[in-house]
């Protein structure tokens, strides 16, 4: 009993001096794995030797821990020996609870069987984690076997895609974007050269059967509503086309000092003339001058815009009243209905592209939503602004442009023109180019009714061949040729027949661009289908330097 008593305590006595020989080993390894050991010192048989730990390890582990990814020792099953910070944080686990766990518990089934290929082999490739939540994102892995002194292990450094993909496809879909816009530009530019070739066909017949049969009253309120309608179409045309170019900032305005009040009298009777004498509509101009710097095109495309708004949603024996004045340093249009009015709410979102109010119109007061966007967006990039007023429905519209006046208000003079009704053109040696039939034979009709000499040619070749006989001293020539195209046409008839040659591009074509191309080809002047009679006369008084 005495004898199993002391062997009990000698037996207490060995463990615990083994335990004491053991803390020193235990606080070493500790040391080591931690890094703040460089070097230690063996007693062997032949002395003592020192071991040095490799001297970059201590910077190495600082480097690795500040690094932006995530890094980790590997042994040969994907045990985690190491991690460092940035591969903790993408995991969510703290770095001393991943030493010990396999790198497959953060790996979707899917990319298990991949991942130990790339252990087994070394290499890189993407990979997806999982980290703690449960949250799955791509990764580019590096995986490089390590075999020193017996250990073998792997180094893996891994590459957060999240934001890099992020990017990639932001910048995919703005590229798309971008080729959709491109694509749609080009649509509205082809749309519109389709839909002006009928309808300066049909404008021009109208006015050769105003002039044949202008006896015939029935026949004149026709063409009345032919030529109001084409004129309609083509400016619905028009705002599409500058709703896009707007919206792409493509739009440049020619600026001058301009009076305002022939400007909106010009629009006005346009206007007036459109709408019939089914609505009264008054103007009233202030007697002195109202000069502001600005495009002239535009802000009578902002006139007409608002009149034409006024005219659609203003019944029957309605009235509009349009005003400008001078208030302050501001130049102040109004144009006032009592037509069907706007509700309240829907004041400030009329100005919205495509916006439709929240009622049933009659057809007739229906739109393409487009017309009030562009009256914005025109004034806006003139440096004023726009509002609209009304009471309700039923109690009529107000819409005010306010545009800057220029510092020191100036009177422009006035030119003598002449009665241009009194003005005959001279007869002249028209030729006319073409491929739409009943747009060529129309025009030539027309120009041949005014007493011209008129040939007709349909595409490029036959125009250059009939120039060498025919002689002309003016060339309509159409841009959207078949083969060689207008600019080309118009570069060789140039060479052909030499400076004094007057050409005019009639054409559906009326980007910046295209305008461009028509003077880089030497073409003098780029007017835009359909073209009004009075237009095209007008054209033949004048004289090649005036274009």
């Amino acid at each position: 009993m005495e004898s199993e008593k002391n062997r009990e305590e000698l037996l207490l006595a060995e463990i615990e001096a083994l335990r004491s020989r053991l803390i020193e080993p235990e606080a070493t390894l500790t040391a080591i794995r931690d890094g703040e050991v460089d070097a230690f010192v063996v007693s062997e048989a032949a002395g003592e030797r020192v071991y040095a730990l490799r001297s970059a390890d201590p910077p190495f582990r600082v480097m690795v821990e500040e690094m932006r990814e995530g890094a980790a020792t590997l042994d040969e099953r994907g045990t985690i020996l190491y991690a460092n910070a940035q591969l903790a944080r993408m995991l969510g686990r703290a770095a001393e609870l991943l030493r010990g766990s396999s790198l497959q518990d953060f790996l979707p089934a899917e990319d298990s069987e991949r991942f130990a290929e790339m252990l087994s082999r070394g290499g890189r490739g993407e990979i997806t984690f999982r980290d703690a939540v449960g949250r799955l994102f791509p990764v580019q892995a590096s995986i490089s076997p390590v075999r020193d002194e017996g250990l073998a292990a792997s180094c893996l450094v891994a590459t957060d895609l999240t934001e890099q993909k992020r990017q990639t496809a932001t910048a995919a879909a703005e590229e798309t974007w971008r080729e959709a816009n491109r694509r749609k530009d080009e649509f509205l530019a082809v749309l519109s050269h389709e839909l002006r070739n009928p309808l300066a066909a049909i404008g021009i017949a109208s006015e050769i059967l105003k002039r044949l049969v202008s006896e015939d009253a029935r026949v004149r309120r026709a063409t009345e509503v032919v030529d109001r309608q084409v004129h309609h179409l083509a400016r619905l045309v028009d705002d599409l086309l500058d709703v896009s170019r707007i919206a792409s900032g493509k739009i440049a305005l020619r600026r001058e000092s301009i009076d305002l009040g022939p400007l909106v009298s010009r629009a006005f009777e346009t206007c007036r003339l459109a709408a019939g004498p089914e609505r009264s509509m008054r103007l009233s101009l202030p007697d002195e001058a109202v000069s502001i710097f600005g495009d002239p095109t535009r802000l009578s495309q902002v006139v007409v815009n608002l009149l034409s708004n006024a005219e659609k949603f203003t019944r029957e024996n309605g009235r509009i009243d349009v005003e400008l004045i001078r208030r302050g340093q501001m130049a102040v249009l109004s144009v006032r209905d009592d037509g069907i009015g706007i509700p309240p709410e829907n004041l400030e979102r009329i100005f919205d592209l495509y916006t439709q109010i929240d009622r049933p119109p009659a057809p007739s007061e229906r739109g393409l939503g487009i017309g009030l966007t562009l009256v914005r967006k025109l004034v806006e990039l003139h440096g004023g602004d726009v509002r609209a007023e009304s009471a309700g429905v039923g109690c009529g519209s107000a819409f005010f442009v306010s545009l800057p006046l220029l510092p020191r208000p100036e009177v422009l003079p006035v030119v003598p023109r002449g009665n241009a009704a009194d003005e005959t053109p001279r007869t002249r040696r028209i030729l006319v180019v073409e491929d739409h039939e009943d747009s060529a034979e129309s025009l030539a009709e027309l120009l041949r009714l005014s007493g011209h000499a008129v040939a007709v040619a349909s595409d490029g070749p036959s125009a250059l061949a009939l120039c060498a006989d025919f002689r002309p001293e003016m060339v309509l020539l159409d841009i959207g040729l078949p083969g060689m195209d207008g600019y080309e046409v118009g570069r060789r008839i140039r060479e052909q027949l030499g400076p004094d040659l007057w050409i005019v591009a009639l054409t559906g074509f009326g980007q910046e661009q295209d305008r461009r191309r028509s003077a880089e080809a030497g073409i003098d002047h780029h007017v835009l289908k359909p073209v009004r009679p009075g237009a095209i006369e007008d054209l033949l008084r004048r004289s090649k330097n005036d274009a």
